[in-house]
């Protein structure tokens, strides 16, 4: 049989729309996840849409993914900040829980989440007081100021690149 250059096309396409049959897109986004840098926002690229969870928030359509938020555009999807009141179902288990004035949050890249029946909402966090024990038994209060870039500016101006220990506060702020 004469196989024509049309009909080697049509067998590599098939064979390709067969491929991705064996392989499911959560490993297509586990392997994203190392190829590409979450903290650029100017990146875009275009991977299959089934590998995103599409949410909308106030009308606004966005991508979830790994706990990143994207928009689509012309030349495929582009990273953007977390939408206020954004709803979903899962945040990655690398994120951390703080209380933050009797209040749960869990912070995943600088972004901050409420936990309910509907899922994780995202929330916003712009101050947030720390009581920080003292030797005698009492606490200082310590207000830490989110940036809306990442990290944390503390009382006295100095920088915290996450959401800083008691440990660290108690060095500079506790009694004795």
């Amino acid at each position: 049989m004469v196989r024509t250059r049309t009909h080697r096309f049509w067998i590599v396409i098939c064979g390709l729309g067969a491929a991705s049959l064996f392989f499911p897109a959560q490993a297509e986004a586990r392997s994203w996840k190392h190829k590409h840098d979450y903290h650029d926002r100017s990146i875009r690229f275009a991977p299959s849409s089934h590998s995103f969870v599409k949410i909308s928030v106030g009308g606004r359509p966005y991508h979830y993914r790994d706990g990143h938020y994207f928009n689509w555009t012309r030349r495929g999807f582009q990273r953007v900040a977390a939408p206020i009141g954004a709803v979903v179902a899962y945040i990655p288990q690398e994120h951390k829980t703080v209380v933050i004035d009797g209040v749960v949050y869990h912070n995943y890249d600088g972004v901050y989440y409420k936990g309910g029946a509907a899922g994780y909402t995202v929330v916003p966090v712009q101050t947030m007081t720390v009581n920080v024990p003292n030797a005698n038994g009492s606490y200082t209060p310590v207000v830490l100021q989110s940036k809306t870039d990442g990290g944390y500016i503390g009382p006295q101006g100095e920088f915290y690149p996450e959401f800083p220990k008691i440990e660290q506060l108690s060095a500079m702020y506790a009694k004795n």
